[in-house]
């Protein structure tokens, strides 16, 4: 309230028009959520046509695609920051500035170091590796060197609004959540966002790999599609982004991979992703 801003306590979007309504209604000039969330909320807005314009958008708790970040930017005419933290950082962990330039780092209450992930010793700046931390303030849950899966770097230098500290470049991977296909190379979680919330009116996906009868890999992938986009893409729309990924293009034309898309109407999606989305290495689940 010092800072003059109204916070409007909304919780998870479970409909596109009522969520867009609150906003409306409460004259909403930020917002904070789920990338996927946020990412749809454009999507509608854009297909139904709204003309909706945000001071600035913060993306939380899953990683951020740079296709969902345009989209949003463009729809709603507004700058978008992405954040980097979980429940164990206490949330928070670190943002971005207004330079784009990798997450400032919450360095008073965390001690962030990026270690080799197999002898957990500390690499050089600029060299990748895990993401660990340890609590420096924390009294009820302290953690020493807490191994976050994330794979990222620090990145060299001083960042372009001035700042020296730290920063932490934007985490797309986690150790072990791809799928190798040997020579073909390992598809990550991160090259599907790219390539699928680029379609026009897509606003969620569940993705997963599983073997197939004839020894070759399936990955079967179902998108959620709005129902009033015009254009909205369609299987085929799909596979073929599928295909423009090149692990998949090479994976397939080697015959250890075979595609399976299916489209659904928004209106029958069980609910957009609320957390932190998974590439299934077991076979997808629909929701």
């Amino acid at each position: 309230m010092r800072l003059g801003a109204l916070p409007i306590k909304h919780g998870l979007v479970k409909s596109l028009p009522e969520t867009l309504k609150v906003m409306a209604e409460n004259r909403a000039d930020a917002l904070v959520g789920v990338p996927a969330q946020i990412n749809a909320l454009a999507l509608y807005a854009q297909a139904a046509g709204l003309h909706i314009k945000l001071k600035s958008v913060l993306l939380s708790t899953d990683h951020a695609p740079l296709t969902v970040m345009r989209n949003i930017e463009k729809t709603f005419d507004c700058e978008v920051f992405d954040h980097y933290g979980m429940t164990e950082t206490g949330l928070g962990g670190g943002v971005e500035c207004g330079a784009h330039a990798g997450y400032h780092l919450r360095a008073v209450d965390l001690y962030y170091e990026v270690v080799d992930p197999h002898t957990l010793c500390p690499v050089s700046d600029g060299e990748e590796g895990e993401v660990v931390f340890t609590t420096l303030t924390r009294k009820g849950m302290p953690l020493v060197r807490y191994r976050t899966g994330d794979i990222s770097r620090f990145l060299p230098g001083p960042c372009p609004c001035g700042s020296d500290a730290k920063r932490l470049e934007r985490v797309t991977r986690r150790l072990g959540a791809g799928v190798g296909f040997g020579e073909a190379g390992t598809l990550e979680l991160c090259d599907l966002d790219e390539a699928l919330f680029a379609l026009p009116g897509l606003i969620d996906f569940t993705a997963g790999v599983e073997g197939g009868p004839d020894g070759a890999r399936v990955l079967t992938v179902i998108a959620a599609v709005l129902n009033i986009a015009r254009p909205a893409c369609g299987r085929e729309d799909v596979e073929r982004a599928l295909l423009g990924i090149e692990v998949i293009k090479r994976a397939v034309a080697a015959g250890a991979l075979t595609l399976y898309a299916q489209t659904r109407a928004a209106k029958d999606w069980p609910g957009l992703h609320a957390g932190k989305r998974t590439l299934d290495t077991e076979g997808v689940q629909a929701k």
